[in-house]
């Protein structure tokens, strides 16, 4: 992005004026103070370029036709050449509400009039505007800002709730008929500060909003992702078939303390997975060295037979993302997906999930009437699970038909129903140990699912935790430790824990405890990719599925 020059002493852009990016530079509505009189216009800034050009009056829309800029005043359009600033054509409006937004889309003139859409020709002579069609009502109020991105149409507006309403092509009757021959309409989240949204733009890929006074002071970029627009940072990996992103990366030092110090420890705690979609494991020391053990299912613990000081018996810099997935950017038939033979035990049956039970083969049975795609069912449970259940803790893990009965659930059995709908339906799921952050101590405190798909691997699949809006979406940065078939780990004697002690206790002492530690690693920050020299494109480096861990060579 073009580096910004500050606004002179007597030029004022509002916080809810227009922007538009065009050729290299931004351009807003503006005011100049001359000779004591205000004049109304646009303010250009950009590498190359420090202008304001005078208008008749108020500019209350700006678009982009080719090389030139169509500024909508109160009742005529006027196109102008932006390098000299001349006007080249007006044309006249009918009467409209004042401070509406245009664009040019599809190849048309595209005037927001209060909740319709209007469309008209652009004329190559003569002075009169033509309609191209009816004027369409909006799938939303009090729209403020109108942006083509890509395809798309996207509108804004902070009114009951700051979102973006995107009409795009292809043409979908059955999703929107209300505006059927304009395109399909859909409702995306945004993030940040809603009020940057008042200042929206496009460089031709990714949204642009700007926080803007008197001078400015920082620009944000924004990556459409599905139902998302997702904050661009340099950190930044995406999937190039558009199915997922990972972002606003957090490193620590996570680091473990036995305790009672001055003891002798002889058993094993559990390591966090070191690669998953969401979380990365580097750079592991092992001040008493020991043994990295692997259960049956492939988690790692370290194996210590030694006396134990106060100084930390794990340490690793951990690597934590948010994730955000387009599952449903492909559709895969349920006859097409290959599963391999190892993930037989993902798909068997339990005492806590019954996946033959009638409650579970019903439910699953009307998702598959409408979600005939293996990633289309996996959001639609996610969703029923999501909006089925409260949370509710009573102290008793009931099994997943139970659950659904009841209607509430603590973390693990919130889990229990999604692992059983999707095991009933052939596919891939498991229990995830994981720390969700709600204090700050780490510890192990949540359960949650994790599901396989042939594209991506493992994914977790997390209906309590922000954002809550669909399958592969988590910001809640949890640290995962182990990965389940059913409830239990083998490693561990006691119940849901991270250790287990394996000698004798002596009178009087008591059971040594596991205590987790992060710290953050000195300079490391997500900083926004318009804050570099170069901002880098999101790319491909976000790997599909886990690998073998980098611990793998010191496995016993």
């Amino acid at each position: 992005m073009p580096s910004l020059q500050p606004l002179l002493e007597n030029e004022t852009v509002e916080r809810g004026d227009l922007v538009l990016y065009h050729a290299g530079a931004f351009y807003w509505s503006a005011q100049r103070k001359e000779d004591g009189k205000t004049q109304y216009g646009i303010v250009g800034r950009g590498d190359q370029k420090s202008q304001f050009i005078a208008t008749s009056g108020r500019v209350q829309g700006m678009a982009a036709w080719g090389e030139t800029l169509v500024l909508r005043l109160r009742d005529s359009l006027v196109q102008i050449d932006p390098s000299s600033g001349e006007t080249i054509k007006s044309y006249a409006l009918p009467k409209m509400v004042n401070r509406q937004p245009i664009a040019f889309w599809q190849g048309k003139l595209a005037l927001v009039d209060q909740n319709r859409l209007l469309y008209y020709n652009w004329p190559e002579s003569g002075t009169e505007l033509v309609p191209a069609g009816e004027s369409k009502p909006l799938p939303m109020e009090k729209v403020q800002r109108a942006v083509v991105c890509g395809d798309a149409l996207h509108l804004w507006s902070s009114y009951g709730g700051a979102k973006i309403v995107s009409i795009e092509k292809p043409i979908n009757e059955s999703r929107v008929s209300a505006i059927a021959d304009i395109g399909k309409a859909t409702e995306r989240r945004t993030g940040g500060d809603y009020r940057w949204f008042w200042k929206m733009a496009c460089d031709g890929k990714t949204l642009v909003t700007a926080d803007v006074d008197q001078s400015v002071s920082t620009l944000h970029r924004y990556l459409q992702l599905g139902q998302s627009w997702l904050p661009v940072t340099d950190d930044m990996e995406c999937l190039s078939d558009g199915a997922a992103c990972r972002h606003s990366k957090r490193e620590d030092w996570l680091e473990y303390y036995v305790s009672p110090a001055n003891r002798e420890f002889n058993g094993v705690v559990l390591l966090p997975a070191s690669k998953t979609i969401s979380q990365k494991i580097e750079e592991e020391e092992m001040p008493y060295g020991g043994v990295i053990k692997r259960d049956s299912e492939g988690n790692a613990a370290l194996s210590l037979n030694t006396r134990i000081t106060d100084r930390p018996v794990y340490r690793a810099r951990i690597s934590r993302y948010r994730v955000e997935f387009n599952l449903e950017a492909r559709s895969t038939a349920f006859t097409d997906q290959s599963i391999p033979d190892t993930l037989a035990a993902y798909l068997a049956d339990g005492p806590q999930y019954r996946i033959t039970d009638p409650v579970i083969t019903e439910s699953r049975d009307r998702l598959l009437q409408d979600h005939a795609s293996v990633e289309s069912y996996i959001n639609a449970q996610y969703n029923l699970v999501r909006r089925s259940l409260v949370y509710k803790q009573d102290g008793r893990f009931d099994a997943a038909p139970v659950v659904l009965k009841n209607g509430h659930g603590s973390c693990t059995e919130h889990s229990y129903l999604q692992i059983a709908l999707l095991r009933s339906a052939g596919i891939p799921a498991r229990l995830a140990w994981n720390w969700l952050p709600t204090s700050d101590t780490p510890s192990f405190n949540h359960k949650v699912a994790e599901i396989w798909t042939p594209e991506y691997g493992w994914i977790i699949s997390e209906p309590l935790s922000s954002p809550r809006k669909n399958a592969g979406t988590v910001y809640g940065y949890h640290i995962v430790f182990a990965r389940l078939a059913g409830p239990r780990h083998e490693f561990i004697n006691r119940g849901d824990r991270l250790i287990a002690h394996n000698g004798k206790i002596a009178e009087g002492d008591r059971q040594p405890e596991l205590s987790l530690k992060l710290v953050p690693v000195a300079g490391a920050k997500s900083r926004s990719m318009v804050e570099m020299a170069q901002p880098i494109e999101p790319s491909e480096p976000l790997e599909r599925g886990i690998g073998n861990p980098a611990r793998g060579d010191m496995v016993e």
